[in-house]
């Protein structure tokens, strides 16, 4: 499933930085995540992930199999 960048806020004032996105997916459902930075593995994790206002914590692995 292909989903288009709807909003996207990056936040550098905290400790950790946090990156939001929503996402609008082509059956017209949102998609938003809110990734944690990590300084000890240098990238981003999902840190919460909600799909139509539902909490699916922080897993992405089942969107990427939809």
């Amino acid at each position: 499933m292909l989903a288009q960048i709807k909003e996207m806020s990056l936040d550098k004032n905290r400790r950790n930085p946090h990156y939001r996105v929503l996402l609008q997916c082509p059956d017209g459902s949102e998609l938003f995540i809110h990734f944690n930075y990590t300084y000890r593995s240098k990238t981003y994790w999902s840190r919460d992930v909600y799909y139509n206002n539902v909490h699916k914590k922080s897993q992405l692995a089942w969107y990427t199999k939809a």
